[in-house]
């Protein structure tokens, strides 16, 4: 794989899931059977030079944090599933670790893969559409209802007005339906102040 100076490429085959269909399920296999050999197939990865690498099974079990008869096992299922070639460096000592290309090995053992399936946005409410509806109409109800009050309060003042004579311009009329408002319908006394009097409404 493609290396950097502070980093390397790794094929996403090695972390994703690779699903099939069978019959009329789908199924997830995968070539690896733990995740030592998805570390050690990593590792090689990272020491290698166009998938050819040299490390010392030594070397990768103090990068591992295993011990060395892990890895000879793990290299062994490895060449087993043909994930990667193992050959004898001329010198007779150095072994030479190639690693397959995931890809197309998943390809030859199991055929393509299925399309990946659409990722669907996740909701802001753990709730179905009929709870969400609920909300949706009591919000309507209850704006119904505080503009009903908000009428009721409006003909009241104006009653006020007529029967006791109080002169109320448009905006202290106005101040007391924001008021009332402000206070979500829940007050039970409006007082209209005046001079010399008091205007009280009864809602």
């Amino acid at each position: 794989m493609k290396k950097t100076n502070n980093y390397f490429k790794l094929e996403n085959l090695l972390i994703d899931d690779y699903k099939i269909k069978e019959s009329d399920n789908y199924k997830i296999v995968s070539l690896f059977s733990n995740a030592y050999e998805k570390f050690v197939f990593a590792i090689i990865e990272r020491y290698g030079n166009n998938s050819i690498a040299f490390p010392s099974q030594r070397k990768i079990a103090q990068t591992l944090l295993c011990s060395k008869s892990q890895v000879e096992k793990t290299i062994k299922s490895l060449k087993e599933k043909n994930l990667i070639i193992l050959t004898t460096h001329p010198d007779k000592q150095t072994k030479i670790y190639t690693t397959c290309n995931l890809q197309e090995r998943y390809l030859e053992l199991y055929g393509p893969q299925t399309p990946p399936s659409k990722k669907r946005t996740p909701t802001l409410y753990n709730t179905n559409n009929k709870e969400l509806e609920n909300k949706n109409n009591s919000k309507i109800t209850n704006n119904s209802i505080n503009q009903e009050k908000l009428n009721e309060i409006s003909k009241l003042i104006d009653e006020i007005i007529n029967e006791t004579k109080i002169k109320i311009n448009f905006q202290t009329k106005k101040n007391i339906l924001n008021l009332t408002a402000l206070k979500s319908i829940s007050t039970e006394r409006i007082f209209i102040p005046k001079v010399e009097q008091r205007a009280r409404i009864h809602i």
